[in-house]
């Protein structure tokens, strides 16, 4: 069934359906992942394959992830010198909200008293109410319920977040200019571009940085909370994973990206965490026209949602590109 949908089918299930009350939101349908399949959607993607997932880019900021692992790190042993409880999922948090921020704007998300802290607050506070909100549209009649009650906190929450945006996307336009471009003067160009295949405007640009947000704060960090649980309760597995990167790597370095293709065991295991794990176990489609899968007739605009933790738990070893920039392509997808 997944391959009737997602591959004989693709383009059939390719459209997002618009969910309730989404047009009373200050950013409305904007948004990359919940935008309508058509011009916008198409140029959206392509420009996070040439440009948010270039080759130049991932290269550009190795260093940045390279120094927030470290920064992870270092508090981790630190904690464990002084014998004080360290909470992981809160620091992995911390460690992926920061990468997010400063590939986005040059600035670190969990800095003290500054705007990336309010940034990552309400980027906190948008999960946390878009799961509400998204409950009326699976249950029908309690969609007006969910707006009634939550569709308000929504609109401020997003408020917020634009206000702060705002005022970084002004600090860019006035800043001269760098050598090394993060993600936000990447966009900057592209709204200035008369010529573009596509002309957004700054609701475009904030909505997409929101949708970077909300999408990259628990995905990463939740996927390698479930793996280092899985290896705690297998020490068998852990032990080979610590064997193989010892062999490899030695013990007096951290494994840097440039060594992962030299260690498949890791390798194997991460995919295991993800088959058994996956970041989102349930990815929402709308038909663009009347199809039939097996013996099924499936209208035009029917909501679809797919189970992924269902197939992947059912399912083989994922067939994983070892390129490395591939991968990084279909982990953003």
């Amino acid at each position: 069934m997944a391959t009737e949908i997602f591959k004989t089918n693709d383009l059939v299930f390719s459209d997002r359906p618009s969910f309730a009350f989404s047009d009373k939101l200050p950013y409305g349908n904007y948004g990359f992942f919940i935008a309508r399949y058509g011009d916008y959607w198409r140029f959206i993607k392509q420009l996070c394959m040439s440009e948010l997932l270039s080759t130049r880019q991932v290269e550009q900021s190795r260093d940045v992830r390279h120094e927030e692992i470290v920064r992870f790190l270092l508090k981790a042993l630190e904690s464990a010198k002084k014998q004080h409880v360290f909470d992981v999922g809160a620091e992995l948090m911390k460690l992926t909200n920061n990468s997010t921020c400063r590939l986005t704007m040059s600035m670190r998300c969990s800095e003290e008293h500054d705007e990336a802290e309010r940034i990552r607050q309400l980027v906190k506070e948008s999960m946390e109410v878009g799961e509400k909100i998204f409950l009326g549209d699976v249950f029908g009649p309690l969609k007006i319920l969910a707006f009634w009650l939550y569709g308000k906190k929504a609109i401020n929450v997003t408020l917020k977040y634009d206000a702060i945006l705002e005022k970084v996307l002004k600090q860019h336009e006035e800043s001269p200019q760098k050598e090394n471009k993060d993600l936000m003067d990447i966009l900057l160009k592209v709204y200035q571009d008369d010529k573009a295949e596509f002309k957004v405007n700054r609701t475009h640009l904030k909505a997409f940085l929101l949708d970077l947000f909300v999408a990259g704060t628990s995905t990463s960090s939740e996927a390698i909370q479930w793996t280092i649980a899985e290896l705690i309760n297998h020490p068998n597995i852990f032990n080979k994973v610590r064997e193989e990167i010892k062999s490899v790597v030695g013990s007096t370095r951290l494994v840097e990206e440039s060594d992962v293709s030299s260690l498949p065991y890791l390798q194997a295991v991460v995919k295991e965490a993800l088959r058994l794990h996956p970041p989102i176990p349930v990815v929402v489609r709308e038909t663009r026209e009347d199809c039939k899968i097996k013996d099924f007739d499936i209208p035009e605009k029917t909501m679809v949602a797919i189970n992924v933790y269902a197939i992947m738990r059912d399912a083989k070893i994922w067939n994983y590109p070892n390129d490395f920039q591939t991968r990084k392509v279909l982990d953003f997808l």
